[in-house]
């Protein structure tokens, strides 16, 4: 039985108010002719409206098509997969009678209601409602992220000792969209592929939605063609070099800043990090990173470093961070995987972004 509360101590809400997930404060429509049969899992109070996301070429797109869009494009499949581990996971944690930590779920529902600037009780009982969904909803698909992040070392054992049914996964699959906020990707897909479909002049002669998706692909992958020339990919490269620096640290955070600083000064002297942090019952963390990817912070101490310098240490929020630059690679060409993934990430941001604007307006101020 969960015996803490979703509102906090002081009866504060946890869920957002305001419109992403997307679908908040817009026209229902009905849309018989472009939904697709994969959207079994919505909520029956939600299946008799349809609202409209966006327009795009004089034409509607609704919630049910960026789902079965979603579906189209299998991106659901991972969420499914999500689900599986956790009540694969929280099977494991029944069986053996583990207990959970009440005060790291209050936390995290704290952190979530924070991170969202929630305001009333009222307010978020009127947005579960909207969405179908409930305060124990909320508090399972929280407990099931507790359990995965704590037998992360043994989720792929776990999947296969216990067997989840498909009708228990679908179940859940609506409250991990809305919980997890996939809404907004999802939108944000499926206007990218109308934007890119509109560039090409729309997708005349398509008999049907899951043709039209296809079509929508294929704009999608030209454009993606066309945008990703050797060229432009040399053109960012040379634009955004010091940020696809990759840096190799480790990284140990204390809550002391006087431990953390006689880390710093041993470490410095040439003792092994990884053994200080031991020493001080806290754990070394061995990463590979670009600069955006360390604590803010840290950033730019990081990169003014050199290879094997060891770090000042730094106050981020509560904590203290020292960290050993181990090696610092400048990319001198896209070839590296993480780098080239960044670059083509930035170039189509930048395309899409463009024909987005031009050919999307949405409908809950996307």
């Amino acid at each position: 039985m969960r015996e803490w509360s979703l509102f906090g101590r002081a009866r504060r809400p946890f869920l957002p108010t305001g419109p992403p997930p997307a679908v908040l404060g817009v026209r229902a429509l009905t849309s018989p002719d472009a939904v697709g049969p994969a959207l079994a899992f919505l909520p029956a109070s939600l299946r008799g409206s349809d609202p409209v996301v966006f327009r795009a070429g004089a034409r509607d797109y609704t919630r049910n098509q960026v789902l079965d869009a979603a579906s189209f494009r299998l991106d659901l499949d991972a969420l499914r997969a999500t689900i599986r581990l956790g009540l694969a996971a929280e099977a494991y944690a029944a069986d053996e009678a583990f207990d959970i930590d009440q005060d790291e779920l209050q936390a995290a529902a704290e952190r979530y209601r924070i991170d969202r600037d929630l305001s009333t009780a009222e307010d978020t009982e009127r947005w579960l409602a909207d969405h179908a969904l409930s305060i124990d909803d909320f508090g399972a698909w929280l407990e099931r992220g507790a359990w995965t992040t704590r037998f992360s070392a043994d989720l792929d054992t776990l999947s296969l000792e216990y067997e989840v049914s498909p009708e228990d996964v679908e179940g859940l699959l609506w409250a991990e969209i809305v919980f997890g906020e996939h809404l907004p990707s999802f939108v944000r897909a499926l206007s990218c592929r109308v934007a890119a479909a509109c560039e090409r002049g729309g997708s005349p002669g398509v008999p049907d939605w899951h043709g039209e998706l296809a079509a929508m692909e294929a704009a999608f992958e030209a454009l993606r063609s066309s945008v990703l020339q050797p060229a432009g990919v040399a053109r960012e490269l040379d634009a955004r070099r010091s940020l696809l620096i990759r840096f190799q640290a480790q990284i140990v955070v204390f809550a002391s800043p006087d431990v953390a600083r006689e880390a710093w000064l041993c470490a410095r002297d040439g003792e092994a990090l990884d053994e200080l942090a031991a020493a001080a019952g806290v754990e070394c963390t061995a990463v590979e990173r670009f600069l955006d990817e360390f604590p803010e912070p840290l950033q730019a101490r990081v990169l003014s470093s050199v290879a094997g310098e060891v770090l000042q240490p730094v106050q981020d929020g509560d904590a203290w961070v020292v960290c050993h630059v181990t090696s610092k690679r400048v990319p001198e060409t896209a070839d590296d995987p993480p780098v080239r993934a960044r670059i083509e990430s930035a170039l189509m941001e930048r395309s899409l972004d463009d024909l987005v604007h031009r050919h999307v307006t949405f409908s809950y101020g996307g």
